[in-house]
């Protein structure tokens, strides 16, 4: 997986009335959803057989960093719920 880098400026319209140190965790929570697909798409790349578009190197580095604009997109997105889960869990352990 290549370096997603957490943006902790990336702020929703729901997520405005947090603190800045709950919209951290927030976004680190996401950022680790964008981590967990991104993995997920990259073992359904490699139990696949191939095909014809399995052009080599050039083209493994291009579906990795395609599957990781696909995972920030899907995590930032409506998500899979694993960082709500996540966040909800871990802002309840700080209070």
């Amino acid at each position: 997986m290549s370096d997603l880098g957490v943006d902790f400026n990336r702020v929703s319209p729901q997520d405005a009335k947090l603190s800045a140190e709950q919209r951290r965790l927030k976004a680190t929570c996401r950022e680790f959803e964008a981590v967990m697909i991104s993995q997920m798409l990259s073992q359904v790349h490699a139990s696949s057989k191939g095909g014809m578009l399995d052009g080599g190197s050039a083209m493994r580095t291009y579906r990795s960093m395609s599957d990781d604009a696909l995972a920030r997109d899907i995590a930032h997105g409506e998500g899979m719920g694993v960082a709500d889960i996540l966040y909800r869990q871990l802002a309840a352990r700080q209070k």
